[in-house]
C-alpha cells in the first residue's frame, strides 16, 4: 500500500475518499481512546492505505495509557471489534499489557509539532482530545494540500499551534463546502 504522506504529495486525494479515510482514523483512534489509549502522534506517515483501500494507524510508539479515571469515561464508548484491530496495528497485545505503566514526565513536549495539539505543544498533559486536533490537522492538509501551521523551527510552529487559528480550508480550495470548513476547524479549535 501507500502512506497517506504519499497520497497528499500526488495530490490524490478526492474530498470523498479523504473523508473515508479520515472517518477510518476516527473509528481506530475511538477504540484505541476506549481502551483509555492516546495515541499522540497523528501524523500522514503514521497512517498507511493498503493494496485493498484499508486505512491503518501506525506507530503507538509515543502511545500513553491515560489514568483509571480518564479510561473508565472514556470506555463508554461503542466499539466494534473492526475498529479495535485498526487500533491494534501498531503493536502486539503484550505490548498493550504493558501501557499502564508507561508514563511521562510533566513538561516533556513529544510530538510531531505540525500536527500537536496545543496542549501537546506547551507539554501539558494531554487526553483524547489532543488525538482530535491533530485528526483536525490531518483533515486540513488533506483537503488543503497544506498545513495549517507551520514555520522556519519547531518552536515557531508550537508557538502557532498554541496561538493561531489557521484559515477556513475553503480559502486554499474552493470545492472545499462550507460545511466541512465548520468540521475542520472545530477539530482544530484551541
Amino acid at each position: 500500500g501507500k502512506m497517506l504522506s504519499d497520497l497528499i504529495e500526488e495530490k490524490s486525494l478526492t474530498l470523498e475518499r479523504t473523508i473515508e479515510i479520515i472517518a477510518s482514523v476516527a473509528a481506530a483512534l475511538a477504540a484505541a481512546h476506549g481502551h483509555g489509549i492516546v495515541h499522540r502522534d497523528i501524523k500522514p506517515t503514521n497512517i498507511a492505505i493498503n493494496d485493498q483501500g484499508e486505512v491503518k494507524v501506525l506507530d503507538f510508539g509515543l502511545a500513553k495509557y491515560l489514568d483509571e479515571a480518564a479510561a473508565n469515561q472514556l470506555s463508554e464508548i461503542n466499539i466494534n471489534e473492526e475498529h479495535l484491530d485498526a487500533a491494534r496495528a501498531g503493536g502486539s497485545s503484550e505490548h498493550a499489557a504493558n501501557l499502564p505503566a508507561t508514563r511521562t514526565r510533566a513538561g516533556t513536549i513529544l510530538c510531531t509539532p505540525e500536527y500537536a495539539s496545543p496542549e501537546q505543544a506547551m507539554g501539558l498533559a494531554v487526553d483524547a482530545r489532543t488525538d482530535l486536533f491533530s485528526l483536525g490537522a490531518l483533515l486540513y492538509e488533506c483537503i488543503t494540500g497544506t498545513r495549517p501551521f507551520s514555520g522556519s523551527t519547531p518552536n515557531d510552529i508550537r508557538a502557532q499551534v498554541i496561538r493561531d487559528d489557521p484559515p477556513p480550508p475553503s480559502t486554499l480550495n474552493p470545492v472545499v463546502p462550507s460545511e466541512l470548513d465548520r468540521i475542520t476547524l472545530k477539530a482544530l479549535a484551541k
